[in-house]
């Protein structure tokens, strides 16, 4: 089996970027990206915690797809400038080393600690987590064919990740960098217009709001994006004298997403305009004026809290499970108040669990990780 993309590696060096604003392009740390990873984190567990009328917590899960189509894009062109090939063996290793150790600390633990209020998981809980076929479960009870509640439902969007990690690689060495990015806007608009055909059949919001087959463009934008600035790093410098129309422009669109509450569009155009607001937004961010402008999300509480975003997503729902055990109330529930309180005992005691997950079961994986290339972002 082909495991390597060896044909443009040549020409992608020679237009690798070089230069002031786009040097993170080719090397170093993504500005920002842990920042935007604690961001998308807490507008998660926020929702979670009672504050889901006031907090967007599945445009956090948006931020989040974003993110991982721009840092992979990224890394793989960075490793097919530096070495003229990309190893998909070797990407493959590395995320099973990132994602799969505190997973499954995750899952052991969780059902342990939960068997003591919730009860022991199903066998069918752990398998959709491990096969990575959450969101299925969860779209295709939504549609009756199994109808059942899943131990661990923040699990749909790691399932959306792992799809496209999985299919993403393989059209990069079948097209190249080129190929795929000319292909990013024909697949954008056919996923839109395959949520617009199974809204108007009638599929339910859940299904549209899970399935890989309808979310996956989130995190194609971030591909684009990660394609475009490295075809054309010369964007950086042009929308630099418009880093503020920029960051009003994406503002209002994300807000106008949150505004327009028709299912019709929440079901559909929602996540497509999101996915264009994040790109003028990241780009905006990513130019020297932007940099300044965002320079809170690179502040240290910021990015350490992006550095445990994996474990405090993985473990930000147990405290609030322990709550309605003990209380007898749902957290969803909550009056304001009540919420804003959970919310200030939840987060810090996800932190605390997800610091002690990151440096137990993450943090020994790194001499391996970058034995296979890894570059720690």
């Amino acid at each position: 089996m082909v495991t390597e993309i060896r044909q443009s590696g040549r020409e992608l060096a020679e237009r690798k970027p070089a230069g002031d604003v786009s040097d993170f392009l080719s090397r170093g740390t993504i500005p920002n990206l842990d920042g935007l990873r604690a961001l998308a984190v807490l507008l998660v567990m926020l929702s979670h915690y009672g504050l889901g009328d006031w907090i967007p917590g599945a445009f956090g899960v948006t931020i989040f797809f974003f993110i991982s189509g721009f840092l992979i894009t990224t890394l793989l062109l960075r490793e097919l400038a530096a070495r003229r090939r990309v190893s998909l063996r070797n990407f493959f290793l590395r995320r099973f080393l990132r994602l799969q150790p505190e997973l499954l600390a995750y899952l052991t633990l969780s059902a342990a600690i939960g068997s003591l209020y919730i009860g022991v998981p199903r066998r069918l809980d752990f398998l959709t987590a491990i096969l990575y076929v959450a969101n299925y479960t969860e779209a295709f009870s939504s549609i009756g064919l199994f109808p059942l509640e899943l131990r661990w439902p923040q699990l749909w969007s790691l399932a959306v990740e792992e799809h496209f990690y999985l299919l993403f690689p393989i059209c990069f060495f079948r097209f190249g960098p080129d190929g795929v990015q000319r292909l990013c806007i024909p697949f954008l608009l056919l996923i839109l217009s395959w949520r617009i055909v199974l809204a108007a059949a009638g599929a339910p919001a859940e299904y549209l709001y899970v399935a890989t087959d309808t979310r996956i463009d989130s995190i194609a934008y971030g591909c684009l994006v990660a394609l475009t600035l490295w075809r054309e790093p010369e964007i950086l410098r042009i929308m630099n004298r418009w880093t503020s129309i920029g960051l009003v422009a994406a503002g209002l669109i994300v807000a106008a997403t949150f505004a327009v509450r028709a299912p019709w569009f929440r079901e559909t155009f929602r996540y497509s305009l999101q996915g264009v607001a994040l790109s003028v937004g990241a780009v905006a961010m990513l130019t020297a004026r932007g940099l300044r402008a965002s320079a809170f999300l690179r502040r240290p509480t910021m990015r350490w809290m992006g550095r445990m975003s994996y474990g405090a997503y993985l473990w930000h729902l147990e405290p609030r499970h322990i709550f309605d055990c003990v209380t007898g109330e749902a957290a969803a529930n909550l009056p304001l108040g009540e919420a804003v309180i959970l919310s200030s005992i939840g987060v810090p005691i996800t932190f605390l669990i997800a610091a002690l997950s990151y440096h137990c079961f993450q943090q020994p994986f790194f001499p391996l990780r970058r034995r296979y290339g890894s570059h720690g972002l």
